[in-house]
């Protein structure tokens, strides 16, 4: 995870997850702390998400701090 740290700073991650047919809670975790937590970036936009997957995405921005910068539509 070190090489992630900052990677990210100040850049809007959109992620469209149209396709997408499931979601697990480890990996909306994984995702929320490499582009956020780590990764830096400004927000996660992610569109098309089900409700499902929003979810975990919620509750994992919301375990590391960042719910403010973790945008669904």
């Amino acid at each position: 995870m070190h090489e992630v740290e900052n990677r990210l700073a100040g850049a809007v991650v959109i992620l469209d997850f149209k396709r997408t047919v499931a979601g697990t809670p480890s990996f909306a975790d994984e995702l929320v702390e490499m582009v956020l937590a780590r990764g830096g970036a400004s927000a996660l936009q992610v569109k098309h998400v089900s409700s499902e997957l929003g979810e975990y995405l919620l509750e994992a921005a919301k375990d590391h701090g960042v719910s403010e910068r973790l945008l669904i539509s």
